[in-house]
């Protein structure tokens, strides 16, 4: 039998909390990055992440929400508050300033608990561990998020089709009996049009083969749709097909695997300890070189755009000193330091070498990083490799519009490759 795939394991262990009302934190860890889950009897209420990316504030900003202006001067206050020995939260001071209205800030939270859930499925190799424990979860604001929809979209966003064969494979000769009437799956599942059309198509007396090779969506689409249905309890299987002459046997929910959560726990346990000891809220000296170096990160992103790459190199490194476990900011620092010293041809090998490398460990933890992408595509410009650099860049710039050193290389290499 064919061994379940990370993803796939997740989605089992995710319904098995919704479906149990399970109250504890689920650790799930791939590559540098951790992310702790918080549920409420079965309802994921919070999400905690060590990816620079998912911050609130840098989901503002990307989303245009802010501007670079007004999230420098939210960092500014939330400085000179902690001075003032009163820590305060981003939302809260966003509001204050006037930046944006309290449901909008709201809003923003639980789409960013979504987001962290949802880049969980973008990793091929998750570690998870369950802790029952209440405590850290009653620590946390609570933004409740159905979990279900968000285990189709991960599905739907990242999955490959081999990635669906150990879940499909074993099953492909049973037979798919939806778990409730087709409206109400597609609704708790917040399914597209085109896979709730393809709902009509399960009646119970067709097996997931003939499913996934029939019509409807395309390959992928309906592979990735059948392993959400199948890993969400939104079908069950069954080993004989339905007699059209009786009615259905009735739904019932999945039954939550006690042996799975345990086991969970168990893994958990040697790494109990670790995650005591990390605390909810940093301690102060912790909080202020987090923000410390943001504004450094800030001011120095700000010199980049004059291409004054030295005082934007001081600046760089010194957010990259502060919080040496934040990867993105040593990728801007490095960047800037090649930039404002270019090595001699000797050290430029190692250089890009090690350039290539960062860039590799942040699109591991945030494969939308579109600093990551640009300066991919820069360094496969030096090294002569347009086609390579045109794909970098055309990524870099469709996620961030703003990037006007992409847009310009966009441009150059497209003409470039029309002449050859």
């Amino acid at each position: 039998m064919a061994r379940l795939s990370s993803g796939a394991k997740l989605a089992r262990v995710l319904t098995s909390i919704v479906s149990g009302s399970r109250t504890g934190t689920l650790e799930v860890t791939s590559a540098d990055v951790t992310t702790i889950l918080f549920f409420s009897q079965g309802s994921l209420v919070f999400a905690e992440q060590g990816t620079l990316g998912e911050t609130l504030g840098r989901r503002l900003l990307r989303e245009g929400k802010l501007t670079q202006e007004q999230y420098a001067a939210v960092i500014q206050q939330m400085t000179a508050a902690l001075i003032e020995s009163e820590q305060m939260r981003f939302g809260e001071v966003v509001v204050a300033l006037g930046y944006l209205e309290p449901e909008e800030v709201s809003e923003a939270l639980r789409a960013q608990v979504r987001r962290k859930l949802l880049c969980c499925f973008q990793w091929a190799r998750i570690g998870v561990g369950w802790d029952p424990s209440p405590e850290p979860v009653r620590s946390v604001a609570h933004w409740p998020t159905p979990v279900l929809p968000v285990i189709v979209e991960g599905i739907r966003e990242f999955w490959t089709l081999p990635q669906t064969l150990p879940t499909l494979g074993p099953n492909g000769e049973r037979y798919l009996v939806l778990a409730k009437n087709a409206h109400d799956v597609s609704r708790q599942l917040e399914l597209t049009p085109g896979e709730s059309g393809f709902l009509r198509k399960i009646d119970g007396r067709t097996t997931v083969n003939q499913l996934r090779d029939g019509r409807g969506l395309d390959r992928l689409g309906r592979a990735r749709l059948l392993c959400g249905l199948i890993l969400t309890g939104g079908v069950r299987l069954a080993n004989r097909a339905l007699d059209p002459s009786k009615p259905p046997p009735p739904a019932s929910s999945p039954e939550p695997s006690r042996v799975a959560v345990q086991r969970l726990a168990a893994q958990l346990a040697a790494s109990r300890k670790r995650l005591e000891r990390k605390s909810l809220v940093p301690p102060e000296d912790e909080h202020r070189a987090a923000l410390e170096a943001e504004q450094a990160h800030q001011r120095g992103r700000t010199q980049m755009g004059y291409d004054a790459w030295p005082v934007a190199a001081r600046e760089l490194r010194r957010a990259a000193d502060l919080q040496p476990e934040v990867i993105e900011y040593e990728l801007y620092a490095r960047w800037a330091e090649f930039r404002a010293n270019p090595p001699s041809a000797g050290d430029a090998r190692r250089a890009r070498k090690k350039l290539m490398e960062l860039t590799q460990r942040v699109r591991k933890k945030d494969r939308d990083n579109a600093f990551a992408w640009h300066v991919r595509g820069q360094l496969a410009a030096l090294e002569g490799d347009d086609e390579g650099a045109l794909k970098f860049f055309s990524r870099a710039y469709a996620l961030d519009r703003g990037d006007n050193e992409a847009e310009r290389f966009l441009r150059l290499l497209k003409r470039r490759l029309a002449k050859k």
